[in-house]
């Protein structure tokens, strides 16, 4: 009888093993290699989201998941389990889905930003390119809507004309002008917590502080020098910009940023310089991005 009694729990510790090595080789197998898709799983990622949708596509490094008809990335890096639901209960229009997603989006985005600026129009007929330099904050309604402010300043040289006559020559020196921008932006765009690029354009409008303008003229001959100066003045304009950026996720909440902009200025004080073209500038910088969500 003891000889039976130790035979059947051989056979049960043998079955159960057994049991739970298929067990756990299946879950790796639907974590790493057999996501099959169009069906249908339950996922829990490392932040604590416990996520059930239809798979629609996988990768070596990301799984997409579609939840009432919208589709997000996941990292397989941040999975930790990967299951299969109970079908029978799943239904995906239910809110509590939408819910889980609609909390993980981007809190605040910000950037601290520096480059070069490129002026247009006639105010491009007196200046010529300089630095800039920028900080901007928003924050986000969704995964695709936000709003928020930016302060750019940016310097732009003067440039230097000589006119040479037989008797003399003249000399004009325009001196620096400097923006100081303060803008209100609406920023749209995959704006996806998820994704490793994220890629986002902008409408702004804002108040301009300047300061230039101003010039120095020269007159030489071979034996006096006549000097005038016109001092530069401060004037505040509206103005408004568009723009596009992207930045790439090198960590969860740090990116390196990449931006684009063009801002019209006021033409008031460049209409007796015309050439073609709007006045204003382009604006092409780089910095960080920090993100929190």
């Amino acid at each position: 009888m003891n000889k039976i009694i130790f035979l059947l729990t051989i056979i049960a510790l043998v079955f159960a093993g057994s049991r739970t090595y298929t067990d756990a080789q299946q879950e790796t197998q639907i974590k790493n290699d057999t996501l099959i898709v169009g069906g249908i799983y339950r996922i829990l990622m490392s932040d604590g989201r416990d996520i059930t949708g239809e798979i629609t596509g996988s990768t070596d490094s990301t799984v997409s998941i579609s939840v009432m008809n919208e589709t997000y990335i996941l990292y397989k890096d941040k999975i930790r389990a990967i299951g299969i639901p109970d079908i029978v209960s799943y239904d995906s229009n239910e809110d509590y889905y939408y819910n889980e997603f609609d909390v993980h989006k981007f809190k605040m985005i910000g950037s601290v930003q520096a480059g070069i600026c490129i002026p247009t129009g006639s105010f491009g007929d007196q200046f010529s390119s300089g630095p800039g330099f920028q900080l901007s904050a928003y924050t986000l309604f969704n995964r695709s809507t936000g709003i928020g402010g930016e302060l750019q300043y940016n310097s732009f040289h003067g440039y230097t004309y000589y006119n040479v006559y037989t008797y003399n020559y003249e000399k004009i020196e325009n001196s620096s002008y400097n923006s100081w921008m303060l803008k209100f932006n609406f920023i749209f765009g995959n704006l996806n917590p998820e994704a490793r690029i994220v890629f986002y354009g902008l409408a702004g409008l804002g108040l301009q502080l300047n300061s230039g303008g101003g010039y120095t003229y020269t007159s030489v001959y071979s034996n006096e020098t006549y000097s005038y100066k016109d001092d530069s003045n401060s004037e505040a304009y509206f103005q408004y910009a568009l723009g596009a950026g992207g930045f790439y996720k090198i960590s969860e909440k740090i990116g390196i940023n990449l931006e684009f902009q063009f801002n019209k200025i006021s033409s008031d004080s460049f209409s007796y310089n015309s050439s073609n073209g709007i006045n204003g500038f382009y604006s092409i910088k780089a910095g960080l991005m920090y993100t929190n969500f």
